[in-house]
């Protein structure tokens, strides 16, 4: 047996052995094309995927896992396009500024001021190759950007006289021209510049106190100035209150005016109404007196009728004789006789006369019935 086990290792051991070595060195080969076929991106890094076969970029803007061709095939650079600030400020000291980083200036009547300056940037995720292959990784990006950011500086406010620069709107105006050719030279390569600060600004001993003399007279000047503003704005208020004042009294007496011309005109009208009023009651009593004349007239006038036809009554019986003689004494007996009708009986005939003379010897009482 032992014999032919020791044939059988003979015969197909160094098979079996190359076998497992092929086998280890496959396992090997997939172990490491695993880790070199994936690269893990942050979420605020942008990733340059480069085929080193082809030349071809690709790039990954979000963070994630990223697959690539392995064993060095391709090479994947990572770059960082969150904002980021550059400072340039005493605080920073290197071996290349051990007195700290600050941007030295002279202005252009030979003086030297030094300056604080914070620069925001950021990189453009769709512009990551172009930064990359412009100006290189992070560091070297840094690096430009604060020799850049150097050079604008020192040439926009040497532009400006030391008391220029100490006033703040010559100041802003030099560092906005000096931020907007940051960005003209950078957003071509990829960098978004967002904000340039410039801060904390030191002068030499002589120039201060200059400075401060200057500052310490516009400070007086504009408290003088102020003074004038508030006498100027005192002077109006009581102008305003005067006129207020006065239009309140105008106001007031208006409104008086106005009370009184209401109550005259309702006088008037209760004057008008009253006269109104009485001409028609007078012109009523009138109308009332009018036809009581005119009643009054009409029964004179039927007076007079009666007794022009009593009278030619009394002349035709003249003309007849003892007959119109006869009849003027019944006239005469009867002229002033009433005569009251009763009716006794359902009927509507007067059925009974009474006559009642005037006055006791002018005639004897009679009556009168049906039949007599």
């Amino acid at each position: 047996m032992l014999g032919r086990g020791g044939g059988f290792w003979a015969e197909y051991g160094g098979r079996m052995l190359l076998f497992l070595i092929g086998i280890g060195l496959l396992l090997l080969l997939l172990v490491v094309g695993a880790f070199t076929s994936t690269t893990m991106v942050g979420n605020t890094e942008v990733a340059i995927i480069v085929n080193n076969l082809s030349g071809g970029v690709t790039l990954q803007e979000q963070g994630g896992m990223v697959f690539h061709l392995p064993f060095g095939l391709s090479s994947v650079y990572k770059v960082d396009k969150g904002q980021r600030v550059l400072y340039l400020t005493r605080g920073q000291r290197n071996t290349e500024h051990p007195k700290g980083a600050q941007i030295n200036i002279k202005t252009n009547d030979g003086s030297n001021v030094e300056v604080d300056v914070e620069v925001v940037y950021q990189l453009r995720s769709s512009m990551a190759f172009q930064a990359y292959r412009e100006l290189g990784d992070e560091e070297n990006i840094e690096d430009i950007l604060r020799a850049l950011t150097r050079a604008e500086l020192r040439d926009q406010f040497g532009t400006l006289s030391t008391l220029e620069i100490a006033e703040a709107l010559p100041r802003a105006a030099s560092l906005k021209k000096a931020q907007q050719a940051l960005a003209d030279r950078l957003d071509p390569m990829g960098i978004q510049v967002i904000s340039v600060t410039a801060q904390n600004f030191t002068f030499a001993t002589e120039y201060d106190r200059i400075i401060r003399e200057r500052k310490e007279a516009d400070q007086i000047l504009a408290n003088q100035k102020d003074y004038q503003d508030a006498a100027r704005e005192e002077g109006k208020r009581r102008v305003a209150e005067a006129t207020r004042d006065k239009q309140n009294a105008l106001a007031q007496l208006q409104g008086d005016l106005d009370k009184q011309l209401l109550a005259a005109e309702g006088d008037a009208k209760r004057i008008l109404l009253k006269a109104q009023e009485n001409a028609y009651k007078l012109e009523k009593e009138g109308e009332i007196a009018l036809a009581k004349a005119e009643q009054e007239a009409a029964a004179i006038l039927a007076e007079g009728k009666r007794k022009a036809e009593s009278l030619e009554t009394l002349l035709n019986a003249y003309e007849k004789g003892g007959r119109g003689l006869v009849q003027e004494a019944l006239v005469n007996l009867y002229k002033n006789l009433t005569l009251r009708a009763r009716p006794y009986a359902p009927s509507e005939r007067v059925q009974r006369y009474e006559g009642i003379l005037p006055a006791p010897g002018v005639g004897k009482q009679g009556g009168l019935e049906d039949g007599r």
